[in-house]
């Protein structure tokens, strides 16, 4: 059964603690953090979820990007970044860390007829997960590659080429995260899309904007249909907009979400 989270970004309140009761008072069983700043405030969403009873669905790593610059120190600083974002997760008993590989143009040369940029990348985030992936596993948490629209990302903008690196892989504790906003924006049929990679769908987000309810129904009746038991997350890319959260959840709720 899906499970229903919201991102804290989205919550009213000036505090961790606040956000969280309000949370909590729409029936939300989780949240989704951001790693920015996470570090100075661990003591203080400890102390939220033991009043509040909530979860910590993941860890988003944000635009922190890097690890598929060409620069090798830029490298290392940057998995330094996400492997630091990796014990925030098991410290909080997250499922996981959401990371996008590349954020904007990829930096890579272009390499054929040996490697594509795109190519280069692949294998350069592969040898990545060789490592992280282990790591990983032994916090007790997962790595989910976010795959982006290609506005934002030009890199693993398909869900499909992104769940093909997780296949690849072949490591339970490597999935894909997905957002319909992602799909709807690339055109495609959001159900249809992601029957043939299911398997490797490990987290995904939820924005009703562009979506019907039928659409998000269908979308709750696919996720079902394959077994998803992962965390939806309730996501805007206005944050700072106004939200009527609690329609919102009403509606994810009658269209078959928990």
């Amino acid at each position: 059964m899906p499970r229903l989270a919201i991102r804290e970004d989205l919550l009213s309140g000036q505090t961790t603690m606040e956000r969280f009761v309000y949370a909590a008072r729409l029936g939300i069983p989780a949240v989704e953090l951001s790693a920015d700043g996470l570090g100075e405030r661990i003591d203080e969403v400890v102390e939220a979820m033991a009043a509040t009873g909530l979860e910590i669905a993941a860890i988003d790593h944000g635009p922190r990007g890097g690890i598929l610059h060409v620069d090798p120190g830029e490298r290392e600083r940057a998995l330094a970044e996400l492997r630091q974002s990796i014990c925030d997760a098991a410290d909080l008993g997250a499922s996981g860390v959401v990371f996008v590989p590349q954020f904007g143009a990829l930096m890579l040369p272009d390499l054929t007829p040996f490697l594509s940029a795109e190519g280069l990348a692949a294998e350069l985030l592969l040898s990545h997960l060789r490592t992280l992936e282990d790591y990983a596993a032994a916090m007790g948490v997962s790595l989910f590659i976010r795959s982006l629209r290609q506005q934002e990302s030009a890199f693993l903008h398909r869900f499909e080429a992104a769940a093909a690196i997780a296949r690849k892989r072949n490591h339970p504790s490597v999935r894909v995260a997905a957002g319909t906003f992602d799909l709807h924006a690339e055109g495609v049929d959001i159900p249809a899309t992601l029957r043939p990679c299911a398997d490797m769908l490990g987290y995904l987000y939820l924005v009703e904007a562009g979506l019907d309810a039928a659409a998000i129904a269908a979308v709750a009746s696919a996720l079902k249909a394959n077994d998803y038991n992962g965390w939806v997350t309730l996501e805007s890319r206005a944050p700072q907009a106004e939200h009527d959260l609690s329609a919102a959840v009403e509606s994810l709720r009658a269209s078959g979400f928990a």
